[in-house]
């Protein structure tokens, strides 16, 4: 059968698609040129023969804003899929037998990052001495919306997640304790307190977006304990409105090391069993290549907390 020469000419190129990406990821040509390495000239000129291409208006331009139409926004998505399966068949073909090789990018939601990032990468380095470690921070939905882009590889959490092409690894379990001011009548005892002991006592929560605020939110519900208005945008500001007598707030075990040193202001105090808790997961791509690698160095990871 004969072959068309010209079969694949309105076709878009992977380089088109991965400049069209950029815009939508930085919604500015000249900082898309930059992340791509081209000039902005070049990088304007491909996203309009991709335009041309597909016979679709896929970016609004003006003086000021650069805006992805609907459309745009569609094929933006899809081409998301496509580079990130190109990408994952390299990493397949090179087949990585001796581990992970060339950048691995982590990330971690704001209330584990201070307290087992530093030990995460330890182990992960240790493990994978090859691995080009890369660090971003942010909110779970953030990071979970990441990892489906495939903008990073891997995301440390502390809740389930409810996605088809996520898979997820136990890490360990991390209590809760209170952390209560100097001045509060229950600061002096020893012995494990109940929520109940808590109940005249305004409990400090983090703000919206956190994965910590609804778990520990879901604790105060379900045991009638008062939230306080105020709201922390990070655990060591929730910790210090405790130190200034603001009230109580439930407390991560990894993060007591750190937020609770005698200087903090605040005392520690565990809770009766069956004491309320997150579970710390590792997550990362169904289909990545790496998955194998991914799962050891979960294993690896399960010193760093108590078990599942």
């Amino acid at each position: 059968m004969a072959i068309d020469p010209n079969a694949y000419h309105d076709r878009p190129t992977l380089q088109q698609l991965r400049y069209l990406v950029a815009v939508a990821d930085h919604e500015h040509f000249g900082r898309a040129a930059a992340s791509c390495f081209v000039s902005q000239p070049a990088l304007s000129a491909q996203v309009r023969e991709l335009e041309h291409r597909l016979g679709a208006n896929l970016i609004e331009r003006s003086a000021r804003h650069v805006h992805v139409t609907e459309v745009g926004r569609q094929v933006v998505e899809r081409a998301r899929t496509m580079l990130r399966e190109v990408d994952e068949l390299g990493e397949l073909a090179r087949g990585e037998l001796d581990g992970i090789v060339g950048p691995l990018h982590i990330g971690v939601i704001p209330t584990l990052s201070p307290y087992l990032l530093p030990r995460v990468v330890a182990v992960t380095h240790a493990q994978f001495a090859d691995a080009e470690i890369q660090l971003s921070e942010r909110i779970t939905d953030e990071l979970v919306s990441r990892l489906r882009k495939g903008t990073i590889d891997l995301a440390l959490l502390a809740t389930s997640v409810e996605e088809p092409d996520v898979v997820t690894e136990p890490i360990g379990v991390d209590p809760f304790f209170v952390a209560l001011p100097r001045s509060h009548p229950l600061a002096g005892d020893r012995g494990p307190l109940t929520l109940d002991d808590l109940a005249n006592t305004r409990m400090l929560l983090l703000s919206e977006g956190h994965c910590l605020r609804d778990q520990a939110e879901a604790v105060c519900f379900e045991s009638s304990l008062p939230i306080a208005d105020m709201q922390g945008t990070s655990l060591t500001t929730v910790v210090q409105m405790v130190a200034a007598g603001q009230g109580a707030t439930l407390l991560p075990a990894v993060a007591c090391a750190v937020e609770a040193r005698p200087e903090s202001g605040i005392v520690i105090r565990p809770l009766a069993p069956p004491a309320p808790h997150r579970t710390v997961v590792l997550a990362w791509r169904k289909r990545s290549p790496r998955a194998a690698h991914y799962h050891e160095l979960a294993r690896l990871l399960r010193p760093l907390l108590p078990g599942p």
